[in-house]
């Protein structure tokens, strides 16, 4: 059947994916991802992309709701390039990431490897931070999804009830030159605004969930407390987020964290003053391990890439470096897949992947695979 953009379609939906946490169908047997759907409900909806292999639609009508569908609490829900299942009960949402995960590593990883996601101890107001644009009647909001459409808002229920209080505030104290503004929860919980200039929104990273990060920096400490490494690597270490935890306990650890970005390092050098067994160095990772990884059996090695994952060459680099264990932070389960396969097939094993929630009313997962050398 040939179809055309604009076409309405009468769809069954079969699963979610991790593909924008869109549900999937099939027409005639030609594959459609759908927003905002839930399995086993029947709807119409309208073509928006044709490709070769699958296309793209958007939500009309949900004529049979499944009833595990809920109305979430933002207005602009559906619209808003944010949140992608706030039709979903969060319990559910655990249940259908535990779900996505069991069936994207199916015949890479034991299933039993795969442990139950760990929830956020929050399911709203959880975001430490927002980045907010202006529009051309000078107010403040989001961008619509797809669009650089501007949605103007007075509040977020995932953000931070702090960083909500400041919104209203913005068309009165930001100069009006300015189009972009971070609002921000920092370490010592003052909230914080930056734009122009003073703004950092590029080469600088941090956790958006600080509960969370919190058990993600947990779940590593357990995982060292048990195995005492004589050194632990860190690389893409950001901000040095977990050298930063660890080091004034593990005192007879040598921490090492690698990070190309100079924001991230200065964070982390001034963080790490008064621990002398931690350095951080400025290189490029893939560069650092072909160079100067010199990994020994009882050393630890921390992966927490951004969501592309590892470069090529650095997951050739480290495969060379022959490391006995490792910690594999991700954020993308597709790119996670791809890396842990090549992994495998030279000699590292699963231990276990661990599922943490770190965002909420989204199909995003937060993961920490444990593998060590077979």
């Amino acid at each position: 059947m040939a179809y055309e953009v604009g076409q309405t379609l009468d769809l069954n939906i079969e699963r979610l994916s991790f593909n924008g946490g869109r549900g999937v169908a099939r027409h005639e047997g030609f594959v459609f991802f759908v927003p905002f759907v839930l399995p086993g409900e029947s709807i119409k909806a309208k073509i928006t992309k044709i490709k070769k292999r699958y296309g793209e639609a958007e939500l009309i009508e949900v004529v049979k709701p499944s009833p595990e569908r809920q109305v979430g609490p933002c207005i602009l829900f559906g619209e808003c390039g944010g949140c992608t299942w706030q039709h979903i009960p969060y319990e559910k949402q655990l249940v259908y990431k535990k779900d996505l995960l069991l069936d994207m590593f199916s015949g890479l990883i034991n299933d039993d490897k795969i442990l139950d996601p760990t929830p956020s101890p929050r399911a709203f107001y959880y975001r430490n931070r927002i980045q907010l644009h202006r529009d051309q009647n000078n107010q403040w909001g989001f961008k619509k999804r797809g669009t650089d459409h501007v949605l103007p808002i007075e509040s977020c229920p995932i953000t931070d009830a702090r960083i909500n209080l400041e919104i209203p505030k913005l068309t009165r104290i930001v100069p009006a030159n300015e189009k972009r503004i971070e609002i921000y929860v920092d370490p010592s919980n003052q909230v914080n605004r930056r734009f122009g200039k003073h703004t950092k929104f590029e080469g600088q990273f941090s956790q958006v969930n600080s509960e969370v990060n919190k058990i993600l920096n947990e779940a590593v400490y357990e995982i060292v407390d048990r195995n005492r490494p004589r050194r632990l690597y860190d690389l893409y270490c950001g901000q040095g987020n977990f050298i930063l935890y660890l080091a004034d306990t593990f005192t007879q650890c040598e921490f090492i964290g690698v990070e190309l970005s100079k924001k991230n390092l200065d964070f982390a050098i001034e963080g790490a003053e008064g621990s002398p067994n931690a350095q951080f160095l400025q290189a490029d990772v893939a560069q650092y391990l072909r160079d100067s990884a010199q990994f020994q059996p009882d050393d630890l090695i921390i992966l927490d890439p951004p969501r592309s994952g590892l470069t090529p060459e650095a997951l050739s680099a480290l495969i060379e470096a022959n490391p006995h264990q490792v910690i594999y932070i991700s954020c993308d389960p597709m790119t996670l897949k791809r890396d842990l396969a090549a992994l495998l097939e030279n000699g590292l094993k699963v231990e276990t992947l661990r599922p943490i929630d770190m965002f909420p009313q989204t199909d995003h997962i937060e993961t920490i695979t444990y593998l060590i050398r077979q």
